[in-house]
Protein backbone atom coordinates (compact mmCIF):
# COMPACT_ATOMS: atom_id res chain seq x y z
CA UNK A 1 0.00 0.00 0.00
CA UNK A 2 1.32 4.00 -0.88
CA UNK A 3 2.05 5.29 2.80
CA UNK A 4 -0.33 7.81 3.87
CA UNK A 5 2.47 10.76 3.52
CA UNK A 6 3.00 10.41 -0.20
CA UNK A 7 -0.54 10.58 -1.02
CA UNK A 8 -1.73 13.29 1.69
CA UNK A 9 -5.12 14.12 -0.35
CA UNK A 10 -5.90 10.47 -0.35
CA UNK A 11 -5.45 10.14 3.55
CA UNK A 12 -7.30 13.32 3.88
CA UNK A 13 -10.72 12.26 1.23
CA UNK A 14 -10.51 8.74 3.04
CA UNK A 15 -10.89 10.16 6.66
CA UNK A 16 -12.74 12.92 5.75
CA UNK A 17 -15.24 12.38 3.29
CA UNK A 18 -17.78 11.74 5.50
CA UNK A 19 -18.16 14.67 7.33
CA UNK A 20 -18.21 16.32 3.96
CA UNK A 21 -21.28 14.73 2.97
CA UNK A 22 -23.30 15.46 5.61
CA UNK A 23 -22.57 18.94 5.37
CA UNK A 24 -22.55 19.13 1.70
CA UNK A 25 -25.71 16.64 1.84
CA UNK A 26 -27.05 17.13 -2.33
CA UNK A 27 -29.33 14.71 -4.18
CA UNK A 28 -25.91 14.50 -6.75
CA UNK A 29 -23.39 13.97 -3.63
CA UNK A 30 -25.64 10.91 -2.55
CA UNK A 31 -26.26 9.59 -5.92
CA UNK A 32 -22.30 9.09 -6.21
CA UNK A 33 -21.62 7.96 -3.17
CA UNK A 34 -23.88 5.05 -3.82
CA UNK A 35 -22.36 3.96 -6.67
CA UNK A 36 -19.16 3.85 -4.61
CA UNK A 37 -20.48 2.32 -1.72
CA UNK A 38 -22.58 -0.42 -3.68
CA UNK A 39 -19.23 -2.21 -4.09
CA UNK A 40 -16.92 -1.28 -1.30
CA UNK A 41 -16.56 -4.44 0.05
CA UNK A 42 -12.51 -5.38 -0.09
CA UNK A 43 -11.24 -1.50 -1.44
CA UNK A 44 -12.24 0.66 1.15
CA UNK A 45 -8.77 1.96 3.19
CA UNK A 46 -9.73 1.22 6.42
CA UNK A 47 -5.75 1.68 7.32
CA UNK A 48 -6.43 5.62 6.69
CA UNK A 49 -9.79 6.07 7.96
CA UNK A 50 -8.46 4.46 11.54
CA UNK A 51 -5.03 5.88 11.70
CA UNK A 52 -3.12 4.48 13.96
CA UNK A 53 -3.92 4.50 17.57
CA UNK A 54 -6.78 2.16 18.86
CA UNK A 55 -6.51 -0.10 16.38
CA UNK A 56 -2.55 0.21 15.93
CA UNK A 57 -2.46 -3.90 16.21
CA UNK A 58 -3.89 -3.89 12.62
CA UNK A 59 -1.44 -1.52 10.94
CA UNK A 60 -0.27 -3.73 8.67
CA UNK A 61 -3.79 -4.49 7.39
CA UNK A 62 -4.44 -2.30 4.70
CA UNK A 63 -8.19 -3.08 3.92
CA UNK A 64 -10.23 -4.64 6.52
CA UNK A 65 -12.13 -7.74 4.51
CA UNK A 66 -15.44 -7.52 4.46
CA UNK A 67 -15.83 -3.51 5.13
CA UNK A 68 -18.72 -2.88 3.37
CA UNK A 69 -20.64 0.66 2.46
CA UNK A 70 -23.22 0.56 5.50
CA UNK A 71 -20.29 -0.44 7.89
CA UNK A 72 -18.52 2.99 6.13
CA UNK A 73 -21.47 5.12 6.33
CA UNK A 74 -22.31 3.69 9.84
CA UNK A 75 -18.69 4.44 10.95
CA UNK A 76 -19.22 8.05 10.04
CA UNK A 77 -23.13 8.54 11.09
CA UNK A 78 -24.12 9.52 7.27
CA UNK A 79 -27.88 8.69 7.92
CA UNK A 80 -29.09 9.11 4.07
CA UNK A 81 -26.71 6.52 2.93
CA UNK A 82 -27.25 4.19 5.53
CA UNK A 83 -31.33 4.59 4.65
CA UNK A 84 -30.39 4.43 0.88
CA UNK A 85 -28.19 0.94 1.60
CA UNK A 86 -30.52 -0.43 3.81
CA UNK A 87 -33.40 -0.23 1.49
CA UNK A 88 -31.30 -1.13 -1.30
CA UNK A 89 -30.58 -4.41 0.12
CA UNK A 90 -27.12 -4.43 -1.41
CA UNK A 91 -24.96 -4.90 2.37
CA UNK A 92 -25.90 -7.58 4.66
CA UNK A 93 -27.28 -5.33 8.09
CA UNK A 94 -25.46 -7.78 10.13
CA UNK A 95 -22.71 -8.51 8.46
CA UNK A 96 -18.81 -8.23 10.70
CA UNK A 97 -15.88 -6.50 9.80
CA UNK A 98 -12.37 -8.18 10.54
CA UNK A 99 -13.07 -7.10 14.40
CA UNK A 100 -16.46 -8.82 13.92
CA UNK A 101 -17.97 -4.69 14.15
CA UNK A 102 -21.71 -4.98 12.83
CA UNK A 103 -22.98 -1.82 11.16
CA UNK A 104 -24.82 -1.20 14.74
CA UNK A 105 -21.53 -1.46 16.41
CA UNK A 106 -20.20 1.70 15.02
CA UNK A 107 -22.90 3.65 15.37
CA UNK A 108 -23.28 2.94 18.54
CA UNK A 109 -19.75 2.78 18.92
CA UNK A 110 -19.16 6.38 17.22
CA UNK A 111 -22.72 7.95 18.65
CA UNK A 112 -24.44 8.47 15.90
CA UNK A 113 -28.01 8.68 17.35
CA UNK A 114 -29.67 8.68 14.16
CA UNK A 115 -28.01 5.98 12.58
CA UNK A 116 -28.91 3.76 15.59
CA UNK A 117 -32.67 4.56 14.93
CA UNK A 118 -32.35 3.78 11.43
CA UNK A 119 -30.95 0.36 11.89
CA UNK A 120 -33.41 -0.42 14.75
CA UNK A 121 -35.90 -0.02 12.17
CA UNK A 122 -35.09 -3.24 10.37
CA UNK A 123 -36.44 -6.32 11.56
CA UNK A 124 -33.15 -8.18 10.57
CA UNK A 125 -30.93 -6.26 12.51
CA UNK A 126 -29.21 -8.29 15.77
CA UNK A 127 -29.42 -5.74 18.03
CA UNK A 128 -27.02 -8.04 21.13
CA UNK A 129 -24.81 -9.47 18.67
CA UNK A 130 -21.68 -9.44 20.13
CA UNK A 131 -18.29 -9.30 18.33
CA UNK A 132 -14.55 -11.17 18.66
CA UNK A 133 -14.17 -10.03 22.61
CA UNK A 134 -18.05 -10.54 23.04
CA UNK A 135 -18.83 -7.10 23.46
CA UNK A 136 -22.63 -6.15 22.29
CA UNK A 137 -23.38 -2.54 20.59
CA UNK A 138 -24.48 -1.63 24.29
CA UNK A 139 -21.40 -2.47 25.60
CA UNK A 140 -19.99 -0.19 23.23
CA UNK A 141 -22.42 2.64 23.61
CA UNK A 142 -21.62 2.42 27.57
CA UNK A 143 -18.05 2.39 27.08
CA UNK A 144 -17.92 5.63 25.43
CA UNK A 145 -20.67 7.31 27.73
CA UNK A 146 -23.36 7.52 24.87
CA UNK A 147 -26.37 8.03 27.03
CA UNK A 148 -29.13 8.33 23.99
CA UNK A 149 -27.72 5.13 22.56
CA UNK A 150 -27.96 3.43 26.02
CA UNK A 151 -31.53 4.33 26.48
CA UNK A 152 -32.92 3.69 22.72
CA UNK A 153 -31.06 0.16 22.96
CA UNK A 154 -32.22 -0.69 26.44
CA UNK A 155 -36.21 0.61 25.25
CA UNK A 156 -34.86 -3.22 22.97
CA UNK A 157 -36.64 -6.01 24.80
CA UNK A 158 -33.76 -8.19 22.70
CA UNK A 159 -30.97 -6.55 24.63
CA UNK A 160 -29.73 -7.85 27.28
CA UNK A 161 -28.19 -5.70 29.86
CA UNK A 162 -26.53 -7.44 32.28
CA UNK A 163 -24.30 -9.43 28.93
CA UNK A 164 -20.58 -10.46 29.70
CA UNK A 165 -18.12 -10.23 27.42
CA UNK A 166 -15.40 -12.48 26.84
CA UNK A 167 -13.24 -11.36 30.12
CA UNK A 168 -16.81 -11.47 32.12
CA UNK A 169 -17.20 -7.66 32.10
CA UNK A 170 -20.76 -6.60 31.64
CA UNK A 171 -21.77 -2.82 30.61
CA UNK A 172 -22.14 -1.68 34.60
CA UNK A 173 -18.27 -2.71 34.83
CA UNK A 174 -17.53 -0.52 32.13
CA UNK A 175 -19.86 2.67 33.36
CA UNK A 176 -18.67 1.93 36.58
CA UNK A 177 -14.69 1.88 35.67
CA UNK A 178 -15.23 5.06 33.78
CA UNK A 179 -17.03 6.87 36.63
CA UNK A 180 -20.22 7.56 34.31
CA UNK A 181 -23.02 7.80 36.87
CA UNK A 182 -25.75 8.48 34.28
CA UNK A 183 -25.34 5.65 32.88
CA UNK A 184 -24.70 3.48 36.02
CA UNK A 185 -28.01 5.06 37.32
CA UNK A 186 -29.49 3.79 34.47
CA UNK A 187 -27.84 -0.10 34.20
CA UNK A 188 -29.09 -0.14 38.61
CA UNK A 189 -32.22 0.74 37.14
CA UNK A 190 -32.79 -2.54 34.99
CA UNK A 191 -33.94 -4.95 37.16
CA UNK A 192 -31.88 -7.86 35.51
CA UNK A 193 -28.36 -6.23 36.18
CA UNK A 194 -26.30 -8.10 39.25
CA UNK A 195 -24.29 -4.63 40.93
CA UNK A 196 -22.00 -7.27 42.13
CA UNK A 197 -21.83 -9.41 39.12
CA UNK A 198 -17.64 -10.11 39.10
CA UNK A 199 -15.54 -10.29 35.65
CA UNK A 200 -12.94 -13.24 34.87
CA UNK A 201 -10.87 -11.81 37.76
CA UNK A 202 -13.11 -11.14 40.23
CA UNK A 203 -12.97 -7.75 40.09
CA UNK A 204 -16.50 -5.97 40.45
CA UNK A 205 -18.04 -3.02 39.10
CA UNK A 206 -17.55 -1.41 42.50
CA UNK A 207 -13.82 -2.55 42.39
CA UNK A 208 -13.36 -0.33 39.10
CA UNK A 209 -14.70 2.11 40.22
CA UNK A 210 -13.12 2.18 43.81
CA UNK A 211 -9.43 1.95 41.92
CA UNK A 212 -10.19 5.30 40.10
CA UNK A 213 -11.77 7.40 42.83
CA UNK A 214 -15.30 7.68 41.17
CA UNK A 215 -17.84 9.42 43.35
CA UNK A 216 -20.29 6.36 41.44
CA UNK A 217 -18.07 4.28 44.74
CA UNK A 218 -21.07 5.84 46.39
CA UNK A 219 -23.85 5.18 44.17
CA UNK A 220 -22.99 1.47 44.01
CA UNK A 221 -22.71 0.97 48.18
CA UNK A 222 -26.11 1.80 48.57
CA UNK A 223 -27.26 -1.23 47.06
CA UNK A 224 -27.64 -4.05 49.39
CA UNK A 225 -26.59 -6.74 47.06
CA UNK A 226 -22.85 -4.77 46.60
CA UNK A 227 -20.17 -6.40 49.21
CA UNK A 228 -17.82 -3.00 50.04
CA UNK A 229 -15.12 -6.27 50.69
CA UNK A 230 -15.57 -8.27 48.26
CA UNK A 231 -11.65 -9.60 46.84
CA UNK A 232 -10.83 -10.61 43.66
CA UNK A 233 -9.19 -13.77 42.52
CA UNK A 234 -5.92 -12.01 43.59
CA UNK A 235 -7.39 -11.58 47.02
CA UNK A 236 -7.72 -7.54 46.64
CA UNK A 237 -10.66 -5.49 48.16
CA UNK A 238 -12.22 -2.19 46.84
CA UNK A 239 -9.94 -0.82 49.32
CA UNK A 240 -7.10 -2.48 48.31
CA UNK A 241 -7.68 -0.50 44.68
CA UNK A 242 -8.31 2.52 46.33
CA UNK A 243 -5.71 2.91 48.86
CA UNK A 244 -3.53 1.71 46.02
CA UNK A 245 -3.98 4.47 43.72
CA UNK A 246 -4.64 7.40 46.50
CA UNK A 247 -7.99 7.68 45.92
CA UNK A 248 -8.94 8.61 49.65
CA UNK A 249 -12.32 9.87 49.53
CA UNK A 250 -13.26 6.78 48.51
CA UNK A 251 -11.02 4.97 51.17
CA UNK A 252 -13.05 7.10 53.95
CA UNK A 253 -16.10 5.98 52.18
CA UNK A 254 -15.19 2.35 52.64
CA UNK A 255 -13.88 2.36 56.07
CA UNK A 256 -17.24 3.66 57.53
CA UNK A 257 -18.89 0.36 56.30
CA UNK A 258 -18.65 -1.86 58.95
CA UNK A 259 -18.41 -4.71 56.70
CA UNK A 260 -14.81 -3.92 55.06
CA UNK A 261 -11.68 -4.95 57.17
CA UNK A 262 -8.66 -2.63 56.92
Amino acid sequence: MTTQTSMPFLEYSSKYWGAHEKREHSTQLISLALQLLQEYDGHIPTQLIFGSGEYSQLDEVATWYPFSGLHCASFFGIVDIVAALTKMGCCDTNGQDLLAHTPLVWASKKGHEEVVKMLLGREEVNLDKPDNGGRTPLSYAFMGGRVGIVKILLGRKEVNPDRSNNTGRTPLSYAASRGDKACVMILLGQGEVNPDKPDNKGRTPLSYAAGEGYSVVEVLLGREEVSPDRPDHEGRTPLSYAAGEGCWGVVEMLLRRKEVNP
